[in-house]
């Protein structure tokens, strides 16, 4: 499995919906909430900007908070996947 990235230069993010995923806020500050209508458990990770994995979990709910407040300021990416689909978005982290 390999993971291409790009970044770009952005210093604002509305709301995104990606397949009926709703990720907020963006830029996030202590918390993110992604809100869905899917059916089935999906997964979560979030990636840094150097493509490491600084997060993980499980979205078993239509939606689900996860805490920021251990990751630094600065731009992540956060994927959502199951067997079938994967779906990322940017993500900053703003304090």
């Amino acid at each position: 499995l390999t993971w291409i990235i790009h970044a770009e230069n952005t210093t604002t993010i509305k709301n995104t919906s990606l397949n009926n995923y709703i990720i907020y806020p963006n830029p996030a500050f202590n918390q993110l909430t992604i809100s869905s209508s899917f059916i089935g458990q999906k997964k979560y990770k979030i990636i840094n900007y150097n493509g490491v994995i600084v997060g993980i979990g499980d979205l078993n709910s239509s939606q689900t908070q996860i805490s920021l407040n251990a990751l630094p300021e600065g731009i992540y990416y956060i994927v959502i996947y199951d067997d079938k689909t994967i779906f990322s978005e940017q993500l900053i982290i703003q304090r």
